[in-house]
């Protein structure tokens, strides 16, 4: 017995021990809340989250209180000059006070602050109001600074913000497109093992044949009737089959694999074995016909996730633009208290670093436009390979589908002829050679099959692919059976 027989026998136990999932089963696992990918991205979510926070914190009331000795300097007062009352005279004299001041204030997005507030000096050190010429009395603040120039309006105050809001919405969108990317990897690696479980057992079935028409040569030799020599060409003939049945399994094997880690998160010691078959191909020409790529594009424009994210990311370069290129204004603010009104004026002399950052932050702008362009033309190209992929493979199918009915009818004439001992053309011939028709017409049928199983699988990963290109599935916003049928099915709404 061959040394790699068993191992056809160790498959089959193996593949009944397996758990048995559907699809749905898989993009459910694949969706699961501790998914590493999905993880990554929601840390990148919670971060642009947090930047929002911290940009917008420049809009946040806030209290100001301080409080403390100073010296007063006032001038001495002199009493007894007029009759009841002080007089201030000329020289000064240092006296110790008490303050404190408090107020409440913020910043508006329209770049508008105010801070209305109180100062007091609970203790002046015996000093008069008159003395300290008003500096100790109880002065009501109101704080109000309105930018004529720079800072002034949404878009030069609130840039910071806009930007981080902006890029907090691409990294949703690109969160959606991760998990329809996880997605789409399990149901390409789901189908490829069923592809890889029909391979397996196409060469299992060439094995038990060759095996078959092997035993028969044998017991012939033993006879006398054969040559040795055809016997060991025919167990030759066999190994060849086994080392490809050994190939298959560990290509499901390693399929298994892959379909654990992506279910589990891990490659762990049990085992899925998918419970549907490969979609269906007859009569999918009406559906593939009516493919037109530019068509395909337009949908991709307006649905796919990661388009969104990189039109945002413009607008988040943008306004950070807007914002950096007002700092090359001059300041021009006007400040009013109930006491004053104040126009201050200032300006950098060469504005090196504000035109400096202007400048970076349009490179910026200009490197998230390339980027989207670059996004689009890739679509452009997923999209015109997936349909090319499959009207490609509905050809092989179809060829192949036809060459099987073909090579059936060979198998069963063959096996036939084989009966009644009868080799096309001859007569008198042995059964033998009669059964070599047989076992060659069969392994013309198990090659062909091969080629119907690679045409299947090409079919359903160009499903699949088209699905993912055309930003027509979002995972979590749907249920696990409905995005499985959509990445089934060859139908785009």
């Amino acid at each position: 017995m061959s040394i790699l027989a068993p191992f056809a026998v160790a498959f089959f136990a193996a593949t009944a021990a397996a758990q048995s999932v559907t699809l749905a089963d898989a993009v459910r696992a694949a969706l699961r809340s501790d998914n590493d990918a999905l993880l990554t991205q929601d840390e990148k979510v919670r971060i642009a989250g947090d930047r929002e926070q911290e940009a917008g914190g420049q809009f946040d009331w806030g209290a100001h209180v301080e409080g403390g000795w100073q010296t007063l300097y006032v001038p001495k007062v002199a009493n007894g000059v007029v009759p009841g009352k002080g007089v201030l005279t000329n020289t000064t004299q240092i006296l110790g006070g008490i303050y404190y001041s408090a107020s409440v204030g913020r910043e508006f997005r329209n770049g508008i602050s105010v801070a209305p507030g109180v100062t007091a000096y609970p203790s002046t050190g015996g000093a008069s109001t008159a003395q300290t010429l008003g500096l100790t009395e109880l002065r009501p603040s109101l704080g109000l600074r309105i930018p004529l120039l720079q800072g002034l309006g949404e878009e030069a105050a609130d840039s910071a913000e806009l930007s981080a809001r902006a890029t907090l919405a691409g990294t949703r969108f690109d969160r959606d497109f991760a998990a329809a990317h996880t997605v789409h990897d399990t149901v390409l690696t789901y189908w490829r093992c069923v592809a890889t479980e029909g391979l397996a057992k196409i060469s299992s079935q060439s094995l038990q044949d060759g095996k078959h028409y092997e035993e028969s040569l044998r017991k012939m030799a033993d006879r006398g009737l054969l040559e040795p020599m055809i016997v060991q060409r025919s167990a030759g003939a066999n190994v060849s089959r086994e080392i490809a049945l050994r190939q298959a399994e560990d290509a499901f094997h390693s399929c298994q694999r892959d379909l654990a880690v992506a279910m589990t998160g891990a490659a762990a010691d049990r085992a899925f074995e998918p419970g549907e078959d490969l979609p269906n191909v007859t009569g999918q020409s009406g559906l593939v016909g009516q493919l037109q790529e530019q068509a395909m594009d337009d949908i991709a424009l307006n649905n796919r996730s990661d388009l969104k994210a990189a039109r945002q990311y413009i607008a988040a370069a943008l306004a950070t633009r807007r914002g950096v290129e007002d700092s090359t204004s001059p300041i021009l603010n006007l400040q009013i208290d109930p006491t004053r009104a104040i126009v201050s004026y200032t300006q950098s002399l060469e504005n090196n670093t504000a035109e400096g950052k202007a400048a970076e932050a349009l490179s910026d702008q200009r490197q998230a436009q390339i980027a989207l362009h670059q996004l689009e033309t890739q679509v452009q190209i997923d999209i015109g390979d997936a349909i090319r992929n499959l009207q490609s493979a509905l050809s092989e199918w179809n060829a192949a589908s036809g060459a099987e009915r073909q090579m059936e009818n060979v198998v069963s004439d063959a096996k036939k002829r084989a009966a009644f001992g009868i080799t096309p053309g001859t007569a008198g011939n042995t059964m033998t050679i009669d059964r070599s028709d047989v076992l060659t017409s069969e392994d013309q049928l198990a090659q062909i099959r091969n080629q119907m199983i690679n045409a299947k699988l090409l079919f359903a990963s160009s499903v699949a692919d088209l699905r993912l290109v055309s930003g027509t599935v979002h995972p979590e916003q749907e249920t696990a059976a409905s995005v499985a049928d959509k990445f089934s099915t060859l139908t785009v709404k």
